[in-house]
């Protein structure tokens, strides 16, 4: 929204969490176009010198302390040094921007994603997804409230939160994948299919509705398809996650065991050190161990991902990734823990 104009009673005003420097402004949109194009800590870290600067111009700059937040927290993400103090600035940002700027949904949302994956505050997370809707109805807000309500197997929630938002925005290609998610996590499989292939086809470059075109397959029983859903991923520098579920398909059906062996063994290398220790790396480890029905070992990388803690773990309890280990002691003593806040 733009700023109020001024009149002789009244000096203009900032739009919600904006600013009227525009040297701060300035330092804004620069940073911002680092976040989206960052792809490593020391990008990161340029981004966060940007925010930091507006912040130094305009302190009340909700926006920034906003975008400052998530740029820790993808810091976070891409290494092992400093994680929870990275973690902790991040929720700082984001406190500070609902203090500042109390209409500005974005800052509820960032709050409520750090309470939700960092602390599994699941009650506080709630809030501050209905305070964001509340501060103004935003699709991409609704989207990620159903992905948080499908995490607490919620699915008629999460439903018509994301119908919610496709109504506002009906041609958005990422809501059409996340909507084919939704329903696949819901167990949905039939109608999931042709969303997911339609985002697919709307955007080929988005790596979750490739993997969630090709899961969907999988739990349809068509496991050809189901690799053809991921594109490229034999590619060495195809997303990681790509070329995981591909190592998942390979492994199931044990066409070419030493080829996904080696799949699986180059992964290692790459989801830990293409871009740092990745807080997620141990998670989506634990899952090749499932597919090889070496429990064990994916319940000592489950534990190992708990450390950290890795932000996918808010969906152990419910993804039917991880049927296999239903009943083993830690995985239920893990399952516990997330559900209650016990970090």
């Amino acid at each position: 929204r733009p700023a109020t104009p001024p009149t002789e009673d009244r000096p203009p005003r900032a739009p919600p969490g904006g600013t009227l420097d525009p040297l701060a402004q300035d330092h804004f949109l620069r940073g911002r176009h680092l976040l989206r194009t960052a792809g490593d800590p020391a990008a990161l870290t340029a981004a966060a010198a940007q925010f930091d600067t507006a912040l130094a111009l305009d302190p009340a700059f909700g926006r920034a302390h906003v975008a400052l937040g998530e740029a820790f927290a993808r810091r976070a993400d891409l290494r092992a040094a400093d994680r929870d103090a990275l973690v902790d600035s991040a929720l700082a940002h984001a406190e500070t921007a609902v203090s500042v700027s109390p209409d500005l949904p974005e800052a509820y949302t960032l709050r409520a994603l750090l309470r939700w994956t960092r602390r599994w505050d699941w009650s506080g997370a709630e809030a501050d997804f209905q305070a964001a809707l509340a501060a103004g109805d935003e699709p991409f807000v609704r989207r990620l409230y159903a992905d948080y309500l499908a995490s607490a197997a919620r699915f008629d929630e999460a439903l018509e939160q994301i119908n919610r938002a496709r109504d506002a925005a009906p041609g958005d290609p990422d809501l059409l994948a996340a909507h084919g998610a939704l329903l696949f996590r819901a167990s949905l499989l039939i109608e999931a299919e042709p969303l997911l292939r339609r985002a697919v086809e709307l955007r080929p470059d988005n790596p979750e509705a490739r993997i969630f075109l090709a899961r969907t397959l999988l739990g349809l029983g068509r496991s050809r398809e189901a690799a053809d859903a991921l594109g490229d991923a034999r590619n060495p520098s195809a997303d990681p996650l790509l070329r995981l579920w591909r190592a998942h398909i390979l492994l199931r059906e044990q066409r070419r065991p030493v080829t996904a062996e080696r799949i699986m063994a180059n992964l290692v290398e790459q989801i830990r050190g293409r871009a740092g220790q990745r807080a997620d790396a141990p998670y989506w480890l634990a899952s090749l161990h499932v597919v090889t029905g070496e429990l064990d070992r994916a319940a000592e990388r489950l534990a190992q991902a708990a450390r950290i803690p890795s932000p996918a773990l808010v969906w152990l309890p419910t993804d039917p990734l991880w049927a296999p280990l239903h009943g083993h002691p830690r995985y239920e003593r893990l399952v516990e823990r997330i559900r209650s806040g016990e970090r």
